[in-house]
């Protein structure tokens, strides 16, 4: 074979390799999430195939870059591009949704307990029990966590509302439901409620409870959310708690 048509074939090869890369590191990140939701094994050990999958992405986009450099070089991109495209596609999704989680973790401080009132913040009690040896406690770690909360999210307050509080509580019952998390307890008598969310990705769980009071212009409305393991939670409790009360402010029937 002459040395045109050889590095023809080199250019060719790498860029089927860079391919093959980019979806079996595609592969391995929906793996490593789906497996750790799914139980198949803990998320310690989901968290070391995704970082295998974003090496193995990084080395596709870097062979799809090589052969494309190589194949242009030799006025040969024809031959290779939608392999070199294809493995850029199919690590994208990794590299990015990955980059975006490390974002978050720069962004937001590592914690993972946020509640509406900080001071007295509402008590887990069937949920304190469910909870395994290896997730953190439910008690509430204190002023340390709440000068972090109040400095990354000084939004998250109590939801007050000119309703009597038996009203406001089934609104409470009402979109839980809606949101399809799954109810631990619930107590009309102190207008509590304690349920469990999970994350699509990984299936990460965290505990909310919810807790319904008189007011003197209504009721009052305060929420924590808490996640099982993890040191950050990236944002998520505190966006949970977003959504919901603004849910239960706009709610209709």
């Amino acid at each position: 074979m002459s040395k045109s048509g050889q590095e023809k074939v080199l250019w060719r090869r790498i860029a089927v390799a860079a391919w093959w890369l980019g979806v079996a590191a595609l592969g391995t990140a929906i793996g490593a999430a789906t497996g750790t939701k799914w139980q198949w094994w803990s998320y310690p050990e989901g968290f070391v195939l995704l970082r295998w999958a974003v090496y193995g992405a990084m080395a596709a986009v870097f062979g799809a870059v090589v052969a494309a450099a190589g194949a242009l070089s030799r006025r040969q991109w024809r031959r290779v591009r939608w392999v070199v495209l294809g493995a850029w596609v199919a690590a994208a999704p990794v590299l990015a949704t990955t980059g975006w989680w490390l974002y978050r973790a720069k962004v937001y401080p590592a914690i993972h307990d946020i509640a509406t009132d900080t001071v007295q913040p509402p008590q887990f009690d069937k949920i304190a029990v469910l909870r395994r040896a290896g997730d953190h406690p439910t008690d509430y770690e204190g002023e340390p966590v709440a000068r972090l909360q109040r400095q990354a999210y000084p939004d998250i307050r109590p939801l007050e509302l000119d309703l009597p509080p038996a009203e406001t509580y089934l609104r409470v019952l009402e979109t839980v439901a809606r949101l399809g998390w799954e109810v631990a307890a619930t107590d009309p008598a102190t207008m509590k409620v304690e349920a469990t969310d999970q994350t699509f990705w990984f299936g990460f769980k965290d505990d909310i409870v919810i807790q319904v009071r008189l007011a003197p212009g209504g009721s009052r409305v305060d929420m924590r959310s808490a996640s099982r393991v993890g040191r950050s939670d990236l944002g998520v409790n505190a966006e949970r708690i977003r959504h919901f009360l603004g849910m239960i402010e706009a709610y209709k029937k």
